[in-house]
């Protein structure tokens, strides 16, 4: 069961402006009626929930304008892949958007909060009570500026129609297909069955979202909001399961930023473990090292295990520039090229096609 957890205490952070421009094609419909107020610290509970956990399930959606310059990526979490009747869990909705249109950009909302299964029958009728929501943008600045605050969503509900649900087929919500991440058919069998280098491409596309969801969610990323973890090791749970540990060292002029992923799972069947480590001044000019193990199960009776190696990859205002991500699974390495990942180069309708 779902529940929150505060985990640490403390002052409250002011960390930054509003990103702009972001839409939530699904949400923002189901939504409308809602407080939609300025942005708000949450204040102490840096990091109040618990992970979904292991019964947890995950349902991808993705648009594109043909030309893979737009693309749009969502993923739909519920703590309990089979919804049942009365049925109360957490959820996590999280939307990518990756523009080459507006700079080379990409632009993360999660969205955190409960769920309860109102009805059932041929659709699925869930009304959801989001708690709190978290935005991030990515794209090549000199000048790194802080995530928003965290926005509390708490008091608000709706409610979203699952149409034709079916845990292993998927479903249509506002006239989009979401299609199962792991079973038979799902995107991670899928994935499986690319040839290389399809395969780690797709899986780097998939695993990158699980990178931005652990980034998007520390209050001060990005920018100088960051000093809040000078030498103190901080913990953020993961959205399904793990954790990892946020800390800065060395020379604070240029310093060592460290995610250290345990067990972490953003995503369903991605598991990672390892660091990702970024060394750059105040320009968010430096590098990348460092390597994240990623274990995948598809949920079908196979099993990948794979990295992500980060090693020789120069960044310039804070987005790789030079070098390229050693990808390896089940033992077989490729070089993925770092506009793949990049803003403005994430396209997810490979993950579905």
């Amino acid at each position: 069961m779902y529940k929150p957890r505060n985990r640490r205490s403390g002052g409250t952070r002011s960390i930054g402006t509003p990103m702009t421009g972001w839409l939530l094609p699904v949400f923002i419909a189901a939504l409308s009626a809602c407080d939609m107020g300025s942005y708000n610290p949450i204040g102490a509970e840096v990091d109040p929930f618990s992970p979904l956990g292991d019964n947890a399930r995950g349902w991808f959606s993705a648009a594109g304008d043909g030309s893979a310059s737009e693309s749009t990526g969502e993923l739909l979490m519920l703590e309990f892949g089979d919804p049942g009747p009365g049925e109360i869990g957490g959820f996590v909705y999280i939307e990518v958007k990756d523009s080459r249109s507006l700079g080379d950009r990409t632009e993360m909302t999660l969205i955190r909060g409960i769920y309860s299964v109102v009805s059932i029958g041929a659709n699925i009728d869930i009304e959801l009570q989001p708690t709190v929501e978290y935005q991030g943008t990515y794209q090549q600045t000199s000048n790194p500026s802080n995530n928003p605050p965290a926005r509390d969503r708490s008091g608000e509900s709706s409610t979203i129609t699952l149409q034709g649900f079916n845990t292993n087929t998927g479903f249509s919500l506002s006239g989009k297909a979401y299609i199962p991440l792991d079973g038979p058919g799902g995107i991670l069998a899928d994935i499986d069955a690319d040839p290389a280098p399809l395969k780690h491409e797709n899986l780097a596309r998939l695993y990158q979202i699980g990178i931005y969801a652990s980034q998007v969610i520390v209050p001060g990323f990005g920018g100088t909001g960051m000093l809040a973890y000078y030498n103190n090791p901080t913990p953020f749970n993961g959205l399904i399961n793990g954790s990892d540990i946020v800390n800065m060292t060395g020379n604070i002029l240029r310093p060592d930023v460290d995610f250290d992923y345990e067990d972490m799972i953003n995503v369903p069947g991605l598991s990672m473990n390892g660091r990702q480590r970024s060394n750059a001044n105040a320009s968010g000019n430096g590098s990348l090292s460092e390597t994240v193990d990623v274990d995948v199960d598809d949920g079908a009776g196979t099993t990948m295990t794979g990295s992500v190696n980060y090693t020789g990859i120069s960044i310039t205002g804070t987005i790789p520039s030079s070098g390229s991500y050693q990808v390896t699974i089940d033992g077989d390495t490729r070089s993925v090229a770092i506009g793949v990942l990049n803003p403005g180069g994430l396209y997810f309708t490979t993950l579905v096609d």
